[in-house]
């Protein structure tokens, strides 16, 4: 019992740390569009050569290609590492942590990065890019990043950053007494803030699109870990129970067209 208690009260001091972290990105971005900062901060990485138009010192820098190019990489070797975990302990016998953990790793990402981020908000939302509003030579008009538009665009919110940011998975799925927590923390953070800066620089996003992404991702990773694989409640020892092969098969390919809606994003 004290253990189910300790993970009960851990999976709620999780959710609501969660909870203020929304309540917190709400706030800012209120106050982002009464002072007009996701226009202000984009507009010190844009460069304008008067009438000729301008440019974005992002888009010429190597770093940031090679920041944003490393994502679909990232992804890759995720969905592929937790795949072969997958198959090889259903192959030999693995503990119920790892297989589940596995499965934490894909469906953060397929439904955060791939379905919820970029097929459902991204590719409806409207937002226009900054490098495609008129403040910044575009030809379309700012829109505020909580309302739908229909101007278009793809800029709400960063499917990129949200990408980055689903290495949140791994870092959940270290022990609470490990020594790594918040070297792993620290180090998701800085490379999903380095994605953010990549975007930002460019002209591919905008501050509020960076900022959503994270905290979508962070509400997808501890809505899995908590509430639909319950991995806090589970025992180091814990086996998983040998199921049909046929059901094991369905689902490993079911896993493979999931993956194919992330990839095809990147």
């Amino acid at each position: 019992m004290a253990v189910k208690s300790r993970a009960t009260h851990r999976a709620r001091r999780s959710l609501g740390l969660t909870a203020l972290l929304v309540l917190a990105a709400l706030l800012y971005t209120l106050v982002s569009e009464w002072f007009g900062l996701d226009r202000l901060i984009s507009g010190y990485f844009y460069h304008s050569n008067g009438a000729a138009g301008g440019y974005w010192g992002g888009a010429r820098s190597n770093w940031v290609a090679l920041i944003y190019h490393s994502v679909a990489y990232l992804v890759v070797v995720l969905m592929l590492g937790a795949l072969a975990a997958l198959a090889w302990g259903w192959r030999v016998g693995s503990s119920k942590q790892v297989e589940l953990g596995a499965l934490l790793v894909i469906f953060s990402l397929v439904f955060g990065a791939g379905l919820i981020v970029n097929s459902l908000l991204k590719d409806h939302w409207g937002r226009p890019r900054p490098k495609q509003v008129l403040e910044f030579g575009g030809e379309r008009p700012y829109q505020p990043p909580l309302y739908p538009s229909t101007v278009g665009g793809h800029a709400f919110p960063s499917g990129h950053v949200a990408a980055a940011f689903g290495l949140l998975a791994l870092w959940r799925l270290l022990p609470l007494c490990s020594r790594w927590r918040w070297p792993v923390l620290s180090v998701v953070l800085v490379y999903g803030l380095a994605v953010g800066y990549a975007r930002l620089s460019a002209g591919g996003h905008f501050v509020t699109d960076v900022l959503w992404a994270m905290v979508i991702m962070v509400m997808v990773v501890n809505g899995l870990y908590f509430g639909v694989f319950r991995l806090h409640q589970i025992p180091n020892n814990a086996r998983t129970q040998r199921s049909p092969w046929r059901f094991r098969v369905a689902l490993f390919f079911l896993v493979l067209v999931l993956l194919s809606v992330v990839f095809a994003e990147f």
